[in-house]
């Protein structure tokens, strides 16, 4: 598994985007046109876009977004095929190094109850505000 910071998106980045799609996931559409037009290209202080690969394919995709005061998680994907192996929480684990060097918290929204009990299991409590799901303090 080879996890890395990006600065631009992967050339392969439609493999996770149709398979995003199908599931019924738009944010990585989102991410696609937010980074071309440069509404979000993940490149201000504190903000990384990092992917994830197994055997050379791109396997995963997350980023860090500056937030007020603190760091949103967001476009965090990974393909159906690598899910349950770890990879999600060591995607997550790396953004989270990351923002700890910048922010005292990581904020983020979801809606699937998959998605929540992964947030939870990798320590983020459960809080009921516009646009926010899950929160994580860093100590």
């Amino acid at each position: 598994m080879k996890i890395e910071k990006v600065e631009q998106l992967p050339s392969d980045i439609e493999t996770l985007i149709t398979e995003s799609q199908l599931e019924g996931f738009r944010f990585l559409a989102r991410l696609q046109n937010d980074f071309v037009s440069g509404v979000n290209k993940f490149n201000k202080n504190g903000e990384t876009l990092v992917t994830v690969r197994v055997d050379g394919k791109l396997v995963a995709i997350g980023g860090i977004n500056r937030q007020d005061d603190c760091a949103r998680l967001r476009r965090f994907y990974v393909s159906k095929c690598s899910r349950r192996l770890g990879v999600g929480r060591e995607l997550l684990e790396f953004l989270e190094k990351h923002a700890s060097q910048y922010f005292t918290k990581v904020t983020l929204f979801t809606d699937t109850l998959q998605a929540n009990q992964f947030y939870e299991a990798c320590g983020y409590l459960p809080v009921n505000r516009h646009h926010v799901s899950h929160e994580k303090a860093f100590t």
